[in-house]
């Protein structure tokens, strides 16, 4: 007679890991499902928008600096859209003058609002400083953003401005909060 033992059993999940885990079935369910036949009718927009404002920084130094920004977006659906971008600044810091330059990219959920758009998002960029002493400055970046697009008369142009911050390192203790407005070429 041969005794069997039975599988070990696996470890049971966190809360928080169950959470998200559902979370993201639910966003890829809702994002697979067909749209309803009113809306087939919708133009997906695309646009390039140039950006510039001001940006408070905590790196190794604190202050405030110009920012700049170039962005691309496409909406994916009507009520999501998709951004890559790059944006620039120069803060004074302790190492030294640095320009920054951030290539990042987002997911955006919007609502059509007449001829504006409100829109809070999230992605990832990496901060990558420019300069003779940069060594050690290349991290990684959470980015969180709020913002509208407004459409003008013209369809072909618009405007846009928006509130971002990013994350950077391990623990997020550096920061750069930037409120940009730009004006946007639609296509």
């Amino acid at each position: 007679m041969r005794l069997q033992l039975p599988a070990p059993a696996a470890p049971p999940a966190r809360p928080a890991a169950r959470r998200f885990a559902a979370l993201v079935t639910a966003a890829l369910a809702l994002a697979a499902a067909p749209s309803v036949a009113a809306g087939q009718d919708y133009l997906l927009a695309r646009s390039v928008s140039l950006s510039a404002g001001a940006a408070r920084f905590r790196l190794a130094g604190r202050g405030t600096t110009g920012f700049a920004a170039l962005r691309a977006d496409a909406e994916l659906t009507p009520w999501l859209a998709g951004e890559f971008g790059i944006a620039g600044f120069r803060p004074n810091e302790t190492l030294g003058q640095l320009t920054y330059l951030v290539p990042e990219a987002q997911l955006q959920l919007q609502v059509r609002a007449g001829a504006m758009t409100p829109f809070v998002g999230g992605g990832a960029g990496w901060l990558i400083g420019v300069g003779p002493t940069r060594e050690g400055r290349s991290l990684l970046a959470g980015s969180a953003a709020a913002g509208v697009r407004v459409n003008l008369e013209d369809p072909r142009f618009g405007l846009r401005a928006d509130v971002r911050v990013l994350g950077l390192g391990r623990g997020g203790e550096e920061r750069v909060t930037a409120v940009t407005a730009g004006a946007a070429l639609r296509f």
